[in-house]
């Protein structure tokens, strides 16, 4: 019989087959959910590519078709902007020719003027220059000086159209009037009393005229050798072709009396112009015996410009009733003085362009 306390322990060898049998049991389930998922991955990833290929094929597609719309949609939207473009075009060029025919047959001076203005804001200045320059008057030349004060800008374009013009303006025969306020040498009551000179009241008889006006006012208290420097060397580089001067411009200045006063300040005023170039001159007067007067200085200088002239102005007799305010006569446009400076301006004009046209020596 055992001893009871003793505890007998068999242990029993496991054969090696055995244990390679239970491995293989185990890790066979584990290779073949690998090996599962493996395939299952390689088939993701091949729908997956497959899937961005066909996404790429339908991107591109969609980018050519898009591509192809806009540029049919490009196409149609510039053949909208030509044909619209053209229908703007002909209704300008309805409106231009509209706008010239009415300019052609109208003698109003603002009606004239306005049309420039109106082509300019339609057709482009350009347009308004050239047509300026077949149907110059007065009222269209005041319009290209309109233009030329404006602030048209700095860009290039604006500075081109600026020389525009500029370039017609050129072209235009320039005048300046000389005269001051001093004592009677004005000659309506009304102007002396606002501080005008006879400049202001021979413009609107002169407005209409093909030129362009130049206003130097003489202020009789300052007006000294070095201003008439000065006006002279303005005078010389400007140019103008006819030079329109009360007798009496100067009188009363430092000038006048440093000049000499009189027919020497006059003859002093245009000797130095003279020697520059050789411009037409009117002289008027109501001096009794201007006309006939023969000074130096006139039968010099008037054998050398193409136009000089002594004009003598109209004296109203002091009535106290049919004008008590001399401002029908002054310088009216259909009274002595109004129509003899308007045809001696006339005249001038007339012999420079033929000097001009070498018509004349």
């Amino acid at each position: 019989m055992s001893d009871p306390r003793k505890l007998h322990v068999i242990i029993e060898d496991v054969p090696k087959e055995k244990k390679r049998w239970i491995s293989a049991a185990i890790l066979i389930p584990a290779l073949v959910a690998v090996f599962t998922s493996l395939g299952t991955f390689h088939f993701s990833s091949e729908n997956l590519r497959q899937s961005g290929e066909n996404l790429t094929t339908n991107l591109e597609a969609q980018r050519v078709k898009f591509e192809a719309e806009q540029s049919y949609l490009s196409a149609e939207l510039k053949a909208l902007q030509a044909h619209r473009e053209r229908e703007l075009s002909l209704a300008e060029g309805d409106i231009v020719r509209d706008v010239v025919q009415r300019l052609n047959e109208s003698t109003d001076f603002e009606a004239q003027r306005r049309a420039i203005h109106l082509i300019a804001s339609i057709a482009g200045v350009p347009r308004a220059v050239e047509t300026e320059a077949y149907y110059r008057s007065g009222a269209t030349i005041r319009a290209l000086q309109d233009m030329a004060r404006n602030d048209i800008g700095s860009l290039e374009d604006d500075k081109v159209i600026r020389k525009i013009i500029d370039d017609a303006l050129a072209q235009v025969p320039m005048a300046v009037f000389i005269d001051s306020s001093h004592n009677n040498n004005v000659y309506c009551t009304a102007s002396k009393s606002l501080g005008r000179t006879n400049i202001d009241d021979i413009y609107p008889i002169l407005r209409d005229l093909p030129l362009r006006f130049i206003s130097e006012r003489v202020f009789e208290d300052q007006f000294a050798s070095s201003d008439a420097e000065i006006l002279i060397a303005q005078i010389i580089k400007a140019k103008p072709g006819l030079i329109v001067m009360h007798h009496g411009a100067f009188e009363g200045s430092p000038f006048d009396k440093q000049a000499g006063l009189g027919e020497e300040t006059i003859s002093a005023f245009l000797e130095p112009i003279f020697k520059a170039y050789e411009p037409s001159v009117v002289i008027y007067s109501r001096t009794s015996g201007f006309v006939t007067d023969a000074q130096d200085w006139f039968v010099r200088l008037g054998k050398i410009g193409p136009y000089f002239l002594k004009l003598s102005a109209f004296v109203q007799k002091d009535t106290g009733k049919s004008d008590p305010e001399n401002n029908r006569d002054c310088f009216a446009s259909k009274m002595p003085n109004g129509m003899r400076i308007r045809q001696a301006v006339e005249n001038a004009l007339v012999v420079n362009e033929s000097y001009r046209f070498g018509l004349k020596d």
